[in-house]
């Protein structure tokens, strides 16, 4: 069971996925955030897996799934108990298969949690050395090494290394705007709680793929922006490669504007919109966007499948009704039958002189 439910979370996480990069790219083709829809992946990854356990006769009757062949049912359910192609787990293998999975998936989850819980103190003690300063027009931590980031999940504060003091004022005025474009959108908030969802799915590559995407996202919008703010395109990302080039790697607490090359390069290149072929772009993704739904949300369930088919065959057998019986009793004594679908037959009788 909790294999075949693994199996199926993934191929949604999947699609999801597709839905959401082709939803971005027609939200980008507009000028419009793209982080929002990341996250609604995140958010339908976690919820359409649980609402068809819990619901499973809500989505039994769909329309792709009377079309399917058992290829699709066996791709997903080849670990469920069950006859699967003939062959069927015993109920001990699958029951001991599903302990031993269980057992894996907590201490994956709860080594995650402790990584996120151990960095956040770390970051907690290391603060206590940070210091008050005016970077850029406005009040900021200065710290030895961290940032610049946006640091704290209910009250968010802008922290930077003390080598930003070195830059020169225009440079010091873009760093600030951009982590206080993070902390005014709450972007932070926004990519914690995509990363609960790795926390909670670790063993889904997929949900990890979402929470990328998600960051990149969050970076790209920032950038949008900070360039409606009337900053030159070409002079923010000299900035930005200079930034990445000497901040670290950011922490797992903190939103950093600092990222690794190829995401970088990744938002370099969504500071110039794609004008060519919009039409036909924006069609292109519009219909893998639906498909990708569409088979997120039409894909068999083979645990509510197989339990359909379980209360399809006849668990009792129907007592007769007391007409019925009186009918029968009827049938057994000296009067004539009257039997259903037939027609009653009659004999002449003499007629009496």
């Amino acid at each position: 069971m909790i294999a075949q439910w693994m199996l199926y979370s993934l191929v949604v996480a999947g699609c999801f996925g597709v839905a959401a990069a082709a939803g971005e790219a027609l939200l980008r083709l507009n000028g419009r955030p793209g982080r929002w829809v990341w996250w609604l992946a995140l958010v339908f990854t976690l919820g359409l897996p649980l609402f068809n356990i819990w619901f499973p006769e809500f989505l039994e009757r769909s329309v792709v799934f009377p079309t399917l062949d058992n290829g699709a049912r066996i791709v997903i359910g080849t670990l469920a108990v069950g006859d699967v192609g003939g062959n069927a787990i015993p109920d001990s293998g699958g029951a001991l298969l599903d302990r031993l999975l269980i057992a894996v998936w907590i201490a994956v989850s709860v080594s995650f949690l402790f990584v996120i819980v151990w960095t956040s103190l770390k970051l907690l003690r290391e603060r206590r050395d940070w210091s008050k300063a005016s970077v850029g027009g406005s009040s900021v931590w200065i710290s030895s090494d961290v940032g610049p980031a946006v640091v704290g999940f209910l009250w968010p504060e802008i922290v930077v290394p003390g080598w930003v003091l070195d830059l020169d004022e225009a440079e010091q005025r873009l760093v600030v705007l951009h982590e206080a474009e993070h902390a005014r959108a709450g972007d932070l908030r926004l990519l914690v709680s995509g990363l609960a969802a790795a926390v909670l799915l670790p063993w889904n590559p997929a949900v990890w793929w979402q929470v990328r995407r998600l960051r990149l996202a969050v970076e790209a919008d920032c950038d949008a922006r900070v360039l409606g703010l009337g900053t030159s395109a070409l002079s923010y990302s000299a900035f930005l490669m200079n930034i990445c080039g000497r901040a670290r790697r950011p922490r797992v607490a903190a939103l950093a504007l600092s990222e690794r090359r190829s995401p970088l390069s990744r938002r370099i290149e969504m500071m110039v919109p794609e004008t060519r072929g919009g039409l036909g772009r924006a069609a292109l993704s519009l219909t893998v966007c639906l498909a990708a739904l569409t088979l997120a949300c039409e894909f068999p369930i083979p645990f509510a499948h197989d339990g359909a088919d379980e209360l399809s065959e006849p668990q009792h057998v129907l007592r007769p009704s007391h007409s019925q019986r009186t009918f029968t009793e009827f049938e057994k004594g000296d009067a004539p039958a009257l039997r259903y679908g037939t027609e009653p037959s009659f004999r002449e009788v003499p007629a009496r002189e």
